[in-house]
């Protein structure tokens, strides 16, 4: 549910990820367990998996580098954007036309399968201005990265969130759209 995502963006947001140890984010987690309402009991749980997803590498370009390894001084946490949807020299957004720019420019298969969905998305014409919040920039040796915290429970057991399950997630949720966006207002804010 979105309460235990709040609860632990929340903790990412103002964590130091290089200054802490177990016995700290312990403490911090107990403490917003307590104001969420939550068990206290749950924080030694929720600080080793805090503490296993901040030293997992994420991989691809950045290889062996984890969040653990981004200094405070590199980082973006919550970022809000406004920014215009339809500028008043275009028409305005709808989900076929979004979809239509996935399905041409798309690098990947997985962007290219999810252009289809986007169609379906069923919103109204859009014009104005969209406004949100990056979980996460940071920068590494000179380039940027977005992270977006994601807490959804795929199963019981580490082989329920292998990458084809991930992938569907993303898919169900419209992660994939999401983080286009939010890689567009990086773009814009750079």
């Amino acid at each position: 549910g979105s309460g235990p995502g709040t609860l632990i963006h929340g903790i990412l947001e103002h964590l130091d990820f290089q200054g802490f140890d177990r016995a700290s984010l312990e403490r911090i987690c107990e403490e917003a367990l307590a104001r969420a309402g939550m068990s206290r009991g749950l924080a030694i749980s929720l600080a080793v998996g805090l503490e296993q997803a901040l030293s997992t590498p994420l991989g691809g370009e950045l290889k062996t580098v984890a969040l653990r390894d981004v200094p405070r001084d590199s980082r973006i946490d919550e970022m809000e954007f406004t920014m215009p949807v339809a500028p008043d020299a275009f028409p305005a957004l709808t989900p076929q036309s979004l979809a239509d720019v996935f399905a041409r420019h798309a690098d990947s298969q997985v962007v290219r399968e999810y252009a289809p969905r986007i169609a379906g998305l069923g919103f109204d014409s859009l014009t104005g201005y969209l406004r949100g919040f990056v979980d996460l920039i940071f920068r590494h040796e000179g380039r940027y990265y977005v992270v977006d915290y994601k807490s959804n429970r795929l199963g019981e057991y580490a082989e329920d969130y292998k990458a084809d399950a991930l992938v569907n997630e993303m898919q169900r949720h419209d992660y994939i759209l999401q983080y286009h966006i939010y890689c567009v207002a990086l773009h814009r804010l750079l």
